[in-house]
């Protein structure tokens, strides 16, 4: 049993040392950052990201979590159905992981209000969520659509919550 588990941790560790050396390092593009945070949505692909320790899964689609796995050590925010899968196919450390209820902000940062976050049902697949951002010092907004569907109960949503929208990443997948 010991030798078959060090023959799976062998084999783990040289498809990771030949992914490395296949894949050359990618610069997170800007529309994947929030501006002037240290946050970063749907960007698993770039690697650790300079300057950035929260990150933000809107669903659990391939083109969206490529690049997480089970040694990722930062904050990963997403919705409960996603932290589930997140869990139990990647086996991400939960410790790691912040299960966001939709309609509910709620502080990025530990004892720091000044940046929350709140998920919208994005209407796209189970657990597939639009994280808008709520800045308290300047009262701006910030939308990062993720996939999503559009309807007329999305839009009497936002028309219901009396906020203007002050930047929107929209996801073009």
């Amino acid at each position: 049993m010991q030798n078959q588990v060090k023959k799976e941790e062998i084999v783990e560790k040289k498809t990771q040392i030949v992914e490395a050396k296949k894949q050359p390092e990618r610069k997170c593009p800007f529309y994947k950052r929030i501006e002037g945070t240290r946050i970063a949505v749907d960007a698993f692909s770039y690697g650790d990201i300079e300057n950035c320790d929260a990150y933000f899964l809107s669903h659990y689609h391939y083109d969206h979590f490529i690049g997480l796995n089970k040694h990722f050590k930062n904050r990963l925010f997403c919705s409960k159905i996603t932290a589930n899968l997140v869990l139990k196919q990647i086996k991400v450390d939960k410790k790691f992981i912040v299960a966001l209820e939709l309609d509910k902000f709620v502080n990025v940062y530990d004892f720091d209000d000044s940046i929350q976050v709140t998920c919208i049902d994005a209407n796209h697949c189970p657990g597939s969520v639009m994280f808008l951002f709520r800045f308290k010092k300047t009262g701006k907004y910030v939308l990062h659509t993720g996939d999503f569907r559009a309807s007329d109960e999305l839009v009497q949503s936002f028309a219901q919550r009396n906020i203007t929208i002050d930047t929107i990443h929209l996801d073009t997948t």
